[in-house]
């Protein structure tokens, strides 16, 4: 088969999830390409997610919980990316109570990313075209295909990724892109089934298959079998920090929090770059109480991404938890200063105006969330 078929890798943007708090909390999803990188073989690869997704989150009735409560888990978005921008997601939140450790606290996953090769978007054929044109019929149904991954018509790529199967059974870009493509439009079973194939057919290319069937485990909520996939993808593509990242985040997605540190630790001796490990770590910190430690990971993940508004918001909620004050006001300030439609940072620091007797100060920072997002009303209005 054509080895040009193999190699696609494309890059993605960055993406950071405000943290919630008292209510739900809106994720970030890795992004995973819908080409093979075989980024264990290219050290130029790394892992961040895409863009940024809007906090947002729902008030219970009553508002009893903790305003400097550690982030809830929250939903995934579909993902909305080109071929060679994968996307972001997002899953229903769960709320818990303020000082409890919330299970699958993560600001991920996130897709991964790698360089994009220098080869052409449509591989060449190998130069002894099939008699019966399955070969021609499937290199143009991988060039349709790129397009409509670029425009973010999903749907559509697909119906051109199966013509292009069925042309040519054995095209393992075409069946790549197939499972990645199913994942992107919520059909988690057929993206395993297409991804196990391909597993058979390219036993060579394991650990980047199994990483991309993992994510759709996670996705369909099998975080235990992800995190097998993860695994076994982490030994087959050693010095890849994406399956280190992933299995972080399928272990946190079971309360399992200081296995999922572990993870996020692997993963950034890999890559020490790699803010979604270091804040997803930080954040596993918040949950398991090490509130000094997050705060090192979040600082460094600022240093790394001075212009992320989620930073240091995710910043303030934790120096709240610790009792300072005066640092969480300075993070909710910058956080503002960045983003200031921020809803969730101004109703979080309207409570630390009113802890510090600037009443004043609290009811304009209330008015501004609740203008900012209604649904903030309820807790809003008992402060």
């Amino acid at each position: 088969m054509n080895r040009w078929m193999r190699r696609m890798a494309l890059g993605g943007p960055w993406l950071a999830a405000a943290v919630g708090f008292a209510t739900s909390w809106t994720l970030a999803q890795p992004t995973d390409s819908p080409f093979p990188d075989n980024s264990a073989k290219k050290s130029a690869a790394t892992e961040k997610g895409p863009g940024a997704v809007a906090p947002g989150a729902k008030a219970p009735a009553e508002s009893t919980a903790d305003p400097f409560a550690p982030p809830q888990s929250g939903k995934l978005d579909p993902p909305s990316e080109s071929p060679f921008v994968p996307s972001n997601g997002s899953r229903p939140a769960a709320p818990l109570p303020g000082d409890s450790p919330a299970p699958g606290m993560d600001e991920g996953p996130f897709k991964d990313e790698t360089t994009q090769p220098a080869e052409p978007a449509v591989p060449p054929s190998d130069g002894v075209p099939a008699q019966d044109g399955s070969q021609d019929a499937a290199t143009s149904s991988m060039a349709k295909a790129q397009e409509l991954f670029a425009a973010g018509k999903y749907t559509e790529a697909i119906a051109e990724l199966e013509a292009a199967v069925k042309a040519a059974p054995d095209n393992y870009q075409a069946i790549f892109m197939l499972g990645v493509a199913y994942r992107y439009t919520g059909r988690y079973d057929d993206s395993i089934k297409a991804l196990t194939q391909l597993a058979k057919l390219e036993p060579d290319e394991l650990g980047d298959i199994l990483l991309r069937r993992g994510i759709s485990w996670f996705y369909k909520g099998e975080h235990a079998i992800a995190q097998a996939d993860f695994e076994q993808a982490a030994g087959l593509n050693f010095n890849d920090a994406r399956p280190e990242l992933w299995r972080g985040l399928a272990l946190a997605r079971q309360n399992r929090l200081r296995d999922a540190i572990s993870a996020y630790s692997s993963a950034l001796r890999y890559d020490p770059q790699m803010v979604a490990a270091r804040t997803n770590r930080g954040l596993a910190y918040v949950g398991i109480g090490e509130y000094a430690l997050a705060i090192n990971d979040f600082n460094e993940a600022i240093r790394q991404n001075p212009e992320d508004p989620a930073g240091y918001y995710k910043r303030g909620v934790t120096f709240g938890r610790l009792g300072d004050l005066r640092a969480a006001l300075n993070s909710y300030d910058e956080s503002l200063r960045l983003d200031p439609k921020l809803a969730l940072a101004y109703l979080n620091r309207s409570e630390i105006h009113q802890r510090l007797g600037n009443s004043a100060k609290a009811q304009a920072d209330r008015s501004r969330a609740v203008e900012l997002d209604p649904q903030l009303r309820a807790t809003a209005g008992g402060r």
